[in-house]
């Protein structure tokens, strides 16, 4: 069942642009390959996606030993992310505590947990992509533009034999 938000009439307004006395212009609403450059940027996204912890690669290479098959690796690093962590119960599209300091502290909220497990699929050599969501809280993404309040989850997308397997590991 979707959101029961999806289906309550409204008129939602988000400030586009301002034109200034001096012609200026000074533009609110994104386009979507600048809510992209926002995310990549972000030190609380971007920069973490990067960002792998040496305790992590030792972990991820310890689960994965002998292992040559990609389905089987994919899911012994899953378990070895779901298991370590314990969800703080928040949820979010940014980190909060950061993929280094939630790893060692063993908690974090929904995109801490998820980007780490992007980052441990992308330390086995898999090709990993974040995938942004909404829960049912926030209802559906407005699809003419992109409006970031709209997405408060982050998943992880992974193309394993040929198809795509989104993964996510907590909430």
């Amino acid at each position: 069942m979707t959101s029961k938000y999806n289906f309550i009439s409204s008129i939602r307004y988000e400030l586009q642009q301002i034109k200034q006395m001096n012609w200026s212009v000074d533009k609110f609403t994104k386009e979507r390959k600048d809510a992209d450059q926002e995310f990549k940027s972000s030190p609380t996204f971007g920069s973490q996606l990067k960002r792998s912890p040496d305790a992590m690669e030792d972990a991820v290479k310890g689960a994965l030993i002998g292992e040559i098959d990609p389905l089987t690796r994919a899911k012994k690093v899953y378990d070895m992310v779901k298991f370590h962590f314990v969800w703080d119960g928040s949820y979010g599209d940014h980190t909060e505590y950061g993929v280094k300091k939630a790893f060692e502290e063993k908690k974090g909220n929904v995109a801490d947990i998820n980007i780490t497990l992007i980052a441990a699929l992308r330390s086995a050599g898999f090709d990993v992509e974040p995938v942004l969501i909404g829960t049912r809280d926030v209802g559906r993404p407005i699809e003419l533009h992109p409006v970031l309040t709209d997405f408060n989850y982050v998943i992880a997308k992974l193309e394993l034999r040929w198809k795509d397997v989104f993964a996510r590991c907590c909430g």
